[in-house]
């Protein structure tokens, strides 16, 4: 057995290893006659592939389960027969026969054939007969697959190669249509099939048509309804299938008369499905899986072959378009350069019809202009249709009206069966009109007409739009040039005319600069006077106004020294006041002006200038002027100041009167408008607020001169009846100082200066930011004063116990910004509460 093993391990080829296994059986049973016969499951039979020593036709089929080697077959079990004559079972294969050994082949379970072998002899067999053969059954089993697997690679490889080589044959066709006829022959002669056909989805619909086919008669252009058939399924799934007979599946569409087999893999292609590759056979099972896989391969280089075919048709038309296009433009940049160099209108247009006729090669053409007045188009110039220069074409039912309004060229295939044509030469049957448009607007057409029906399309069309444009371009650059040569003319002439113009205008010009330059001059003297007069009267302070009459003159007249001196009423004497720069001494040139300060008849000062010019007559006039407006300004500064002095000496006078019925607060009110000055200094207010702090201060106890003697200098405690007439002191004192319009916001001031932080002071019990700020500076500066002064029921505090009643009461009595102010105030100045406290 061993040697048997090895044997037949090194037979690949099949038919030869049937013999072998043949040799082995006589070899190890000594019989005459054996036989190798395999299972064929879809004929349910086994077939006869090898047999030695008898007569019998290789094919022949016995039923499983009939005679001894189909009831092994069935069974799976070896099967002895001592004497076949007495066994109704056997099927007589050689006279003589008598004994009958039959063992199963197995391959993995599974009964692949059966190992025969007869003698001449009755009961030349036994059980251990039986186990050898179906040892070396085993190993027989063994080399059958080995051989079947070399078989199917040894024609896998033979169809592959067959597959590469016709799809190289078939890429090299570049022609769509020949590329299907060419896909099924290779077909027929490298696959062997008889009958094939290639459908392609319709481009227009959902069905399959039948684009080529062999074998099959006049099939071509047939169509399968969308997802119908085998092709249709496949088609639809993009599976590939193979149908054994054809009969039993109801999805069949005949195809050929007698078709039994029918196998269609689809034409795939980047993913999608482009049609299918079908072949039918008249036989039952023609094809197997290795056909389908074959199949399919091929369809796949039939696919590829396709799609470069109609690639190539794809780049061969584009090819022809690109060169078609590549001439027009050609044609139409000669046309464009001929057409910019006339510049003549009337040039113009001979030249567009000549171009059209040479160049575009239409024969009968006509440029329109457009007449938007009346609505019409005019035959500028035309060829090949007669005289109709000067005809007018109606906008409104016409092709060219049209054309205007739309703005796109028309092609009229058949003039004959348009109602809107309108003859331009005898028998026309076809008609182009385009548009020629400037910047966007429509300023005529070209027509073109010929006899022939269909003459012109689509691309002729386009080529005389093309050329529309460079003519109405042309035409639009001749208009232009025209104009341009017109307005040059027009202009020349201007020309000569303004220049005369201007030799007047520059002499009228001379003289009126001249005047100008002295009107300017008055006037820039007339704004610096308003200025001046402006600037030095806008403040009632005399040293501020001095000092703006100082700046004014040195702006005005560029004085080197100005000098004022004003009258001293008492004793008469001129006393300078405000000066600047330096005078210099006469010898180097300088001019000196001495203008007196008068108002009305009397005189109050001088004003005294150097110059380092001559002062002339209008200079001196503006300083006079000057002058005047000075010396009203000086007055009004002057008066400003002895009212202020008389005010401040009222406000005094009316602090002394209360202050002359109380000792102790002699000089109380001073000490506060001085404290509340600073206080104000400090917080950062301006001189004005800090000025009607100051006067509210002094005023702020002007209410208690209502207040009766006895109760101001009361050493105990008052009634409740009597610190009413106290909390009064402040309505008291607004009703004092109501009447004085002068006095302003102070009189508010005054009446607030006891309101409380918290909001219970009095009169009207104003809380936090209600109370105006100079009250509440007014009120901590008072505080402060009482609290280091003596009074009638006690003494002074000292300094540290008036910081910490006043730092107690900060956020309750007294604002804490103003308190921290006054803190500061004292850091600055430490022997303020001595200088301050007491009686003077």
């Amino acid at each position: 057995l061993v040697t048997a093993a090895r044997k037949l391990a090194t037979v690949l080829d099949l038919d030869q290893l049937l013999v072998e296994i043949l040799g082995v059986v006589r070899e190890t049973l000594h019989v005459p006659r054996c036989a190798v016969l395999l299972v064929d499951r879809k004929a349910e039979a086994l077939v006869l592939r090898k047999a030695v020593g008898y007569v019998v036709p290789e094919g022949l089929r016995i039923p499983l389960g009939k005679g001894v080697t189909g009831l092994v077959a069935a069974s799976g079990e070896p099967l002895v027969v001592a004497d076949v004559s007495q066994d109704p079972r056997y099927i007589t294969g050689v006279r003589g026969g008598r004994a009958e050994v039959a063992v199963p082949i197995r391959l993995d379970d599974r009964v692949i054939g059966v190992l025969d072998a007869e003698s001449l002899e009755a009961g030349a067999f036994n059980d251990d007969d039986a186990r050898l053969l179906a040892a070396l059954a085993d190993q027989v089993a063994v080399a059958l697959h080995n051989a079947t697997l070399a078989g199917r690679i040894a024609r896998r490889a033979q169809r592959l190669a067959l597959l590469n080589r016709a799809g190289r044959l078939i890429s090299s066709v570049l022609d769509p249509d020949q590329v299907l006829y060419r896909i099924l022959e290779l077909a027929s002669a490298a696959l062997g099939f008889k009958r094939c056909a290639l459908l392609q989805q319709d481009p227009f619909g959902a069905d399959l048509l039948v684009r080529a086919a062999i074998g099959y008669g006049d099939v071509v252009g047939k169509r399968i309804p969308a997802g119908q058939g085998i092709c249709g399924t496949v088609f639809r799934t993009g599976q590939a299938e193979v149908v054994g007979d054809v009969t039993k599946d109801p999805r069949y569409v005949p195809g050929l008369a007698g078709g039994r087999t029918e196998m269609a893999a689809p034409l795939r292609l980047d993913g999608s499905i482009i049609g299918v590759l079908d072949a039918e056979s008249t036989e039952v099972d023609a094809y197997d899986a290795d056909d389908l896989e074959l199949f399919s391969g091929f369809a796949a280089h039939a696919a590829i072959a396709i799609q470069n075919a109609d690639l190539h048709d794809q780049l061969e038309r584009h090819t022809a378009e690109l060169d078609r296009r590549s001439h027009r433009l050609s044609v139409l940049h000669s046309a464009s350069q001929a057409l910019a160099t006339a510049l003549d209108p009337d040039v113009v247009l001979q030249e567009i019809l000549r171009l059209a006729g040479t160049a575009l090669a239409f024969s009968r053409c006509a440029v329109l202009l457009l007449d938007r007045e009346k609505n019409e188009l005019v035959v500028r110039v035309s060829a090949g249709y007669g005289e109709i220069a000067g005809r007018r074409i109606p906008l409104d039912g016409t092709n060219s009206g049209e054309v205007v309004r739309t703005g796109k060229g028309l092609l009229i295939k058949d003039v004959t069966k348009d109602p809107r044509y309108v003859q331009g030469s005898p028998g026309a049957r076809c008609e182009l009109i385009v548009p020629m448009k400037v910047r966007g607007e429509v300023v005529g057409t070209l027509d073109a007409e010929s006899p022939v029906v269909g003459a012109y399309d689509e691309a002729d069309l386009e080529l005389l739009e093309a050329f529309g444009a460079h003519a109405a371009a042309a035409i639009h650059n001749a208009r232009m040039f025209q104009r341009v040569e017109e307005a040059n003319a027009a202009l020349r002439a201007n020309i000569q005319e303004m220049e005369r113009l201007n030799r007047e205008l520059e002499q009228y010009a001379r003289q009126i600069a001249s005047v100008n330059e002295a009107l300017e001059r008055q006037v820039r003297q007339l704004i610096a006077l308003h200025r001046a007069g402006q600037t030095i009267t806008s403040s009632l302070d005399l040293d501020t106004t001095l000092q703006h009459i100082l700046l004014m003159t040195r702006d005005i007249l560029d004085s080197s020294a100005t000098t004022i001196k004003l009258l001293d009423q008492e004793t008469q004497e001129l006393r300078v006041r405000a000066s600047s720069g330096e005078s210099a001494p006469a010898e180097q040139g300088t001019t000196r002006v001495d203008l007196p300060l008068r108002v009305g008849e009397r005189t109050i000062g001088v004003f005294e200038l150097a110059a380092q010019h001559a002062v002339g007559e209008e200079e001196r006039r503006m300083l006079e002027t000057l002058a005047s407006q000075a010396a009203i300004a000086i007055e009004n500064a002057r008066l400003f100041e002895e009212t202020q002095r008389t005010y401040y000496d009222t406000l005094r006078s009316l602090a002394g009167a209360l202050e002359a019925r109380d000792s102790y607060t002699r000089g109380h009110s001073e000490r506060v408008a001085r404290l509340a000055m600073r206080i104000a200094e400090k917080l950062g207010l301006p001189e004005e607020d800090r000025k009607e702090i100051y006067s509210a201060a002094l005023l702020h106890d002007i209410g208690k001169i209502g207040v009766r003697y006895e109760v101001l200098l009361k050493p105990g405690r008052l009634t409740e009846e009597e610190m009413s007439v106290i909390r009064g002191h402040p309505i008291f004192g607004d009703a004092i100082l109501g009447p004085l319009k002068f006095l302003g916001k102070v009189t508010g001031m005054v009446k607030h200066h006891h309101e409380r932080w918290d909001g219970t002071g009095y009169p009207d019990k104003l809380k936090g930011e209600e109370i105006p700020l100079a009250s509440r500076i007014v009120g901590v500066a008072d505080a402060f004063d009482a609290l280091t002064s003596d009074r009638p029921y006690r003494d002074r505090r000292t300094l540290g116990d008036t910081l910490r009643i006043l730092q107690e009461e900060s956020g309750r009595q007294f604002d804490p910004r103003v308190v921290e102010a006054l803190f500061a105030v004292l850091g600055d100045s430490k022997d303020l509460a001595h200088e301050g406290a007491g009686t003077d």
